[in-house]
């Protein structure tokens, strides 16, 4: 899949999660109906003005939206962070919990 497909996916579901039609976010973005309409149907090519309008107006991570993070807000799944993962085993990790981290290796000397 292509940045660009992961992009539109993501327009497109960030319109639907928020109970929005193309109309109503178009007005709420100050663009025209018409110019978004194409967009989501792939006629003209997504600008990266509109992805930082989703960006800012949606407050979610441009990671994400290029499917670069699994979380809206682009924080990353450190090495003991993997809990957080709505599916542990996407990343090839046992679904097993994690050791707790071991207290000594984060003291300074």
């Amino acid at each position: 899949m292509t940045y660009t497909q992961k992009v539109l996916e993501a327009m497109i579901q960030l319109r639907k999660d928020a109970g929005l039609r193309i109309c109503d976010l178009a007005y709420e973005l100050c663009i025209e109906a018409n110019y978004l309409s194409k967009v989501e149907l792939g006629r003209i090519r997504i600008s990266m003005q509109l992805i930082l309008m989703y960006y800012e107006y949606f407050g979610v991570s441009v990671d994400w939206m290029f499917g670069r993070t699994l979380f809206r807000d682009g924080h990353y799944i450190g090495e003991r962070d993997f809990s957080k993962a709505p599916d542990r085993e996407l990343f090839g990790y046992p679904a097993a919990p994690l050791p707790a981290p071991d207290a000594s290796a984060s003291e300074v000397s």
